[in-house]
């Protein structure tokens, strides 16, 4: 009898080891928005019931990641998913999941602005000298891959421009890099993950992709007010979990992710972070996505 309890302790013991241990899956290089909002999962989480560990999958934009979720089977894994995980299939790419079919929508992180940047070296200082300069000489673009945020409101920013090639990178940091160093002359991404480089003065940012001014950037305007239909494109973070992820664990991390000290850290962020419920917004930004693709197609 007492050897059977110490084997029964012994397998309690393992199994919550086991559960304590959740990988949390980055699907885009380090340094990025998805990164910074697993970052602030995985804090929050820290003390908690289960904890977090974030884990790396990189390439095409995030469908490797997508695709590895999609086959997990013994055990409960969280992913930070963006626009891609709705654009990926409909950029023709070649995936291997369906989003309500393999995984469970546990959460909406939030929705945040984006800003186009030039290098800050007096070639372009406002979006007008974009647009003339770009009739001109070639304007090459840095972007994280088909179906990423950056990558279509690039695509809508060129409206079939000729002279700008759009360079695709994995992650933010190579793009700056030669940004800064003038082999590409823009970008698009997140003030989240560009701030740092406009305070320091070595981008300057000359459109923002939001429904108005940042409070941050007050004479920076908006695609809307320089003549471009930003076609409702948003950069959102959502999270969500395989099939057959422990519905325990899932229903624990919602409820701690509803928490005000979480979500504010996420406003903080610049996020918008309205309730949403995840099956219509999905089919929301299905219908948008194919409308953004469908304007691009229509621009060669």
């Amino acid at each position: 009898m007492k050897k059977l309890l110490i084997l029964l302790f012994f397998s309690l013991a393992c199994s919550i080891a086991v559960a304590k241990d959740i990988k949390l899956i980055v699907p885009l290089a380090p340094g990025g928005s998805s990164d910074k909002v697993a970052r602030v999962v995985e804090n929050h989480f820290a003390n908690s019931k289960y904890t977090f560990t974030v884990e790396y999958r990189l390439g095409a934009g995030g469908v490797v990641a997508f695709d590895h979720l999609a086959t997990v089977k013994n055990e409960t894994v969280f992913l930070v998913g963006s626009v891609s995980l709705v654009a990926s299939p409909l950029a023709g790419q070649d995936i291997k999941y369906h989003v309500a079919q393999d995984f469970i929508l546990v959460d909406y992180i939030g929705a945040e602005p984006m800003i186009m940047v030039v290098r800050n070296d007096g070639a372009v200082s406002n979006f007008k000298d974009f647009e003339r300069v770009s009739k001109n000489q070639l304007m090459p673009v840095g972007m994280s891959g088909i179906g990423t945020t950056n990558g279509l409101a690039a695509t809508i920013i060129a409206r079939g421009n000729k002279n700008i090639d759009q360079i695709p990178y994995k992650g933010l940091s190579p793009i700056l890099n030669d940004l800064l160093g003038g082999s590409i002359k823009w970008t698009v991404d997140s003030d989240l993950t560009l701030s740092g480089f406009i305070e320091s003065n070595k981008i300057r940012p000359i459109a923002v992709i939001s429904t108005n001014r940042l409070k941050k950037y007050p004479t920076v305007p908006t695609l809307l007010e320089v003549g471009i239909d930003d076609l409702g494109l948003r950069r959102w973070h959502v999270l969500i979990a395989n099939r057959a992820a422990d519905p325990e664990i899932v229903s624990f991390t919602r409820q701690k992710l509803s928490e005000a000290s979480v979500r504010a850290e996420f406003q903080n962020f610049g996020f918008e972070t309205q309730p949403v419920d995840l099956a219509t917004f999905f089919q929301r930004e299905a219908l948008k996505i194919k409308r953004i693709m469908g304007n691009i197609k229509s621009n060669p």
